[in-house]
């Protein structure tokens, strides 16, 4: 555990219980981040590392406290949104910009004391508040010669400072080593935030929205691969022929060769009202990009509210149909779509996007594996069915 009778560390506890005052729900994430502050003279203001360590830079001892709990808020929702995992291959200096951007914004809407040097949302961008949609749109922004402060970041508060690799623990200054969720982090935030927010600071309920809409922290693309070789994994191997001649020897034994097969997998997508739209952009994109990559993949989507509200073949050159079948809201109940995929044919998989807001989940076919895409952080209406691998899309 990190020294906390440092004193700046006391006083970076002491910024954030004035300020728990009035936004109490700040505390309830706080409380995770606490145990991971840690003390660091050669960094001037902050930064935060994916392990969900604070570093306390030398400013830290004077800076006034209301900006000093400004610059913990910022720091702690780079791993609550996940902005390590989600980086990717993408410009660290770029997208370190565009996630400051998107912490600071409800910050300053809710009109709390800031760093003067914090970045706000350019008011010419009307695109999605998603790290992703904002870095492409700087992007092209910076391709186009206009500067919205990637291009003069000072690494100062908010300003690019953000985000840092993990650092080697001082002696006697060592921050926790138990695990660490951040995305649980940010679950009870969201949670305290929701009970409190009728009733204490405005600004409270104004994060709870904002750490609601959060995208996945697990790439799409990734997945959608992972669900086609999972299930793949033994339907390609399974049918022999005497037909390819590089499978036969010389002399003795002629031992039949392994013919590809194509593998059928079921994506199952709840569509309820529950399910943030912005997620369900995501999958139709993602799985249009599989179509295209993955040969040997043919895709039976199924949407559904209640009941199923579409469902069809997805072939390439089809994607129009993938935006049709996800256009629909409603109420939600799984068992119709399990119903239609074991009916329609024998799939080696089901990938499963749903929030998991329903009280009964129903077993997936026989022989047929179930991969379910946990949208969100509100836990499960009901238990999984036996043997099905849950993976969490947004944190």
């Amino acid at each position: 555990m990190a020294n906390q009778s440092h004193p700046r560390i006391e006083r970076a506890i002491k910024a954030m219980r004035q300020l728990g005052v009035t936004h109490p729900a700040l505390l309830v994430a706080f409380a995770k981040f606490k145990p991971r502050l840690t003390v660091d003279d050669s960094i001037p203001t902050a930064a935060v590392d994916a392990s969900g360590r604070i570093y306390l830079g030398t400013t830290c001892d004077t800076i006034e406290l209301p900006k000093l709990a400004a610059r913990i808020y910022h720091e702690m929702t780079h791993p609550m949104w996940a902005h390590f995992n989600r980086m990717g291959g993408r410009d660290p200096k770029v997208w370190n910009i565009a996630a400051d951007m998107l912490i600071n914004q409800p910050w300053h809407d809710a009109g709390l004391p800031h760093p003067e040097t914090w970045l706000l949302l350019p008011r010419e961008y009307t695109g999605e508040r998603t790290a992703e949609a904002l870095y492409a749109w700087l992007q092209e922004e910076q391709k186009a010669g206009k500067d919205h402060g990637q291009g003069n970041a000072t690494g100062e508060d908010g300003n690019g400072c953000g985000m840092s690799p993990s650092k080697s623990d001082d002696a006697g200054d060592t921050a926790s080593a138990e695990p660490f969720d951040a995305g649980e982090a940010a679950a009870q935030f969201v949670a305290a935030s929701q009970v409190m927010g009728n009733g204490v600071g405005k600004g409270t309920a104004a994060f709870a929205a904002v750490f609601q809409s959060k995208p996945a922290t697990q790439s799409w693309k990734r997945l959608l691969r992972f669900a086609a070789q999972r299930c793949s994994a033994g339907a390609v191997r399974d049918v022999r022929s005497y037909a390819r001649l590089t499978r036969r020897p010389i002399a003795g034994l002629t031992r039949p060769g392994m013919l590809s097969e194509t593998v059928k997998l079921a994506i199952v997508v709840d569509v309820s009202g529950s399910v943030e739209r912005t997620w369900l952009a995501q999958v139709a994109a993602e799985c249009a990009k599989v179509l295209a990559e993955l040969r040997n993949v043919e895709i039976f989507l199924v949407a559904h509210t209640d009941e199923v509200v579409w469902s069809g073949w997805i072939k390439r050159g089809q994607e129009t149909k993938i935006d049709a079948a996800l256009s629909f809201t409603g109420g939600t109940d799984p068992v119709p779509a399990y119903e239609l995929v074991a009916k329609t044919a024998q799939f080696t998989g089901m990938l499963h996007f749903t929030d998991c807001e329903f009280y009964t989940w129903p077993n997936p076919p026989k022989r047929c594996k179930l991969i379910v895409g946990a949208l969100g952080n509100r836990g499960y209406g009901c238990k999984p069915p036996a043997g099905a691998q849950i993976i969490k899309v947004a944190a």
